[in-house]
């Protein structure tokens, strides 16, 4: 196995508790670095919403299979047999028990494969070239070959939070090898601002109860102004929509129509601000809104009503790929079988985020990573004894 992140870790677990041999390489001198980053922003594991929305997160078909034969409620099963007790959030975001820390589910995975004879750790092994028959790493400056004489799972992740490891430069090596893949791009991420100078004072407030939309869907949700654009669920949810090229507006008194805005804002001689205090518009949309608009669009109610229920965000593009959450890129799942074995490389299996797929945050990305490996274990282990197999 090649990556200790979350889908190499379980995947390495899945194996040993069958008593399959692992041998696991990693580049950094410990595992599962990003994972514990991942907990410094709330730590939920997985989500507790029902099993036909939740795979319907999935941005394609092979981790939504995937999900299908490992849910969430396997993986709470697998986490509580780990000694890791998890609760549902009132988001239905699934955490664990308040005083398990992040740092103590990974102590628990690496305990109990530790303990296993079946396990081998290879820390600060960084995959430098690879074959059909030979994986090189460089260690400690020196290279050591590996030959390749059983099934060999790929956990290599994507490319954002580099610090953690996660850089995605083994993307050139699969393609010498004649894998298909593509390019990493940001997700989950924050947009930028075209002109982020005339946003500044709004750096830090947040806007409750908004929709963001596109043209093809809308999202409901908190965002929250930075130096340079703006972030939060719904943001990341359109993201995919921003690497499309398409435009996002935002909804900013969802709670009243458009004709309801504009009546109240038309009626008597109050000055525009009182107007808008009568339909409880907060200080930080009224701030908004007059970073984008004119004089002239500002008096005038009919525009102004426009801008409260249909503002066009100023996107100029999403944030960079060390910025982001997670990235979409990498293998392309049409290159592989729904065991996530490789069509082109037999024995060879790509789990977790290196795959090209994408999906939002809220437990789904450490799911769909958990998933695809317990999917890939599932076929090893019938290679080495098909009436275990689930």
């Amino acid at each position: 196995m090649v990556g200790a992140g979350t889908a190499g870790l379980f995947a390495a677990y899945f194996l040993v508790q069958h008593h399959i041999n692992v041998r696991l390489y990693c580049n950094t001198k410990t595992s599962g670095r990003k994972f514990l980053v991942a907990g410094k922003g709330g730590f939920n594991l997985t989500n507790s919403e029902s099993d036909e929305l939740f795979a319907m997160r999935y941005s394609n078909r092979l981790f939504q299979e995937a999900y299908k034969q490992f849910n969430q409620v396997s993986f709470r099963s697998v986490l509580s047999s780990l000694g890791i007790e998890t609760y549902v959030g009132t988001s239905g975001r699934v955490f664990p028990v308040k005083s398990i820390k992040p740092y103590q589910v990974l102590q628990s995975i690496m305990g109990f494969l530790n303990r296993s004879p079946h396990f081998l750790f290879y820390p600060n092994h960084e995959l430098t070239s690879l074959s059909h028959h030979y994986l090189t790493f460089e260690h400690r400056g020196q290279s050591q070959v590996v030959s390749i004489k059983t099934p060999v799972v790929f956990a290599l992740g994507g490319s954002s939070w580099a610090k953690t490891g996660s850089t995605g430069s083994w993307l050139g090596l699969f393609e010498k090898v004649g894998i298909k893949t593509k390019s990493f791009y940001s997700s989950n991420a924050s947009v930028c601002w075209s002109s982020p100078d005339i946003f500044q004072p709004l750096d830090g407030l947040f806007l409750k109860n908004v929709v963001i939309y596109s043209q093809h869907r809308s999202v409901p949700g908190e965002v929250v102004f930075t130096k340079k654009g703006i972030e939060g669920s719904p943001i990341y949810a359109l993201n995919d929509q921003v690497r499309f090229g398409e435009m996002l507006w935002m909804d900013l008194k969802v709670d009243l129509t458009f004709g309801t805005v504009y009546e109240r804002l038309k009626q008597g001689k109050r000055s525009i601000s009182d107007r808008l205090k009568s339909i409880k518009l907060s200080s930080t949309a009224i701030l908004f809104l007059r970073s984008i608009l004119t004089k002239e669009e500002w008096n005038d109610p009919l525009t102004l009503a426009a801008r409260i229920k249909k503002c066009p965000l100023p996107v100029a593009d999403l944030a960079p790929i060390d910025e982001a959450i997670s990235t979409v890129g990498g293998v392309c799942y049409s290159d592989l079988k729904q065991t996530f074995e490789l069509k082109s490389q037999s024995n060879w299996y790509c789990i977790g985020e290196m795959i090209d797929w994408d999906a939002p945050t809220g437990g789904y990305l450490i799911q769909g990573c958990v998933s695809s490996a317990h999917v890939a274990v599932n076929a090893i282990r019938q290679r080495f004894n098909p009436s275990e197999a689930d």
